[in-house]
């Protein structure tokens, strides 16, 4: 004859294993959200400024070569994309709207208002 009591205990264990509540799964998942979901006030916007935090930083200044359109590029002139912050890709303007990679000298078109940095 079987225990009733094993029986009840299994079928107990298996719905709290399979039966979880939604907001309980996954990374952080059991917190509750801060402030009903809405994002934080930020001091600007009536909250207190927090003691101790310094400004944010004023944006840096390009180290040499300027920030130009790609429109404002003269023909055949040399520049490097903003991402490319280490200058390892060179491209050509080779149109007004098309560039030339130095590497592989393929031709892809570009926006005429793309930042990019000049030689």
């Amino acid at each position: 004859m079987k225990n009733p009591g094993i029986g009840a205990f299994v079928s107990v264990f298996l719905m709290a294993c399979l039966c979880h509540a939604p907001g309980q799964a996954g990374y952080g998942g059991g917190q509750r959200p801060r402030y009903g979901g809405s994002p934080r006030p930020g001091p600007g916007y009536g909250g207190s400024a927090q003691p101790g935090k310094a400004a944010p930083a004023a944006p840096k200044a390009p180290e040499s070569g300027s920030t130009n359109k790609f429109s404002a590029l003269p023909l055949r002139a040399g520049f490097y994309f903003l991402p490319d912050t280490n200058r390892t890709v060179l491209w050509t303007k080779v149109s007004p709207g098309t560039a030339s990679n130095a590497v592989t000298h393929k031709i892809v078109p570009v926006m005429s208002a793309t930042p990019v940095r000049s030689q």
